[in-house]
């Protein structure tokens, strides 16, 4: 596993202490031990809404099996995605097909559909090099429709990427685009209004 996945998930470690806290405390009997435990825990506590927000949008993400990019020509007709099992989808694209697994994820046919959309969404910011503020925009594709057909066992489902000229992504997909769009570090906030280059690899861990 990434090391950074193990970074990510270190989220469970300021609640489990606070638990354990509340439960033992009163069996610590070294009042420096305890003390520290304490303050530890508080600490901890105290910056993990914080963590928590910068990290959970990025925690079990399918980075290892996506291509760095997709062409647009593969596009060109709508995307079917075959369900092969519980976890396992493939999606067709018109030249090429790429093979997901979701395991652990909830509402799997909404993150497949934010994941493809945003192939689409990216190569058109990087492609015309636009501010990037601008990464933000559901507005890209004016009078375009684009959606992507689930298949499995129990029947078909349609799902959006584009509708009426605008993207209908996820909170969860325009939020990984809001972290990467905002340049935090204080090296490249100069460029919060210039192009910054953003590929689909960079919103997983």
């Amino acid at each position: 596993m990434n090391k950074r996945v193990y970074f990510a998930w270190a989220i469970v470690i300021p609640p489990i202490l606070l638990v354990t806290y509340l439960l033992f405390h009163n069996y610590i009997e070294n009042i420096i031990i305890r003390n520290t435990y304490f303050y530890i825990m508080w600490s901890l506590n105290f910056i993990w809404p914080f963590y928590t927000i910068t990290v959970t949008p990025f925690l079990c993400s399918p980075k290892r099996q996506l291509p760095d990019k997709i062409n647009l020509i593969s596009f060109n007709n709508d995307i079917i995605c075959k369900q092969l099992d519980r976890n396992n989808f493939i999606v067709y694209l018109y030249n090429s097909k790429l093979k997901i697994d979701m395991s652990g994820w909830i509402f799997k046919k909404t993150y497949i559909r934010d994941i493809i959309l945003m192939y689409y969404h990216l190569n058109h910011y990087n492609k015309n090099k636009l501010k990037s503020t601008k990464c933000l925009s559901k507005k890209f594709f004016p009078n375009q429709n684009l959606s992507i057909i689930f298949m499995s066992n129990n029947g078909e489902k349609k799902l959006y990427l584009i509708k009426d000229g605008k993207e209908k992504r996820s909170f969860l997909c325009s939020y990984k685009i809001f972290v990467l769009a905002a340049p935090l570090d204080r090296r490249v906030r100069w460029k919060k209004d210039r192009y910054i280059k953003n590929e689909v690899l960079n919103f997983y861990m």
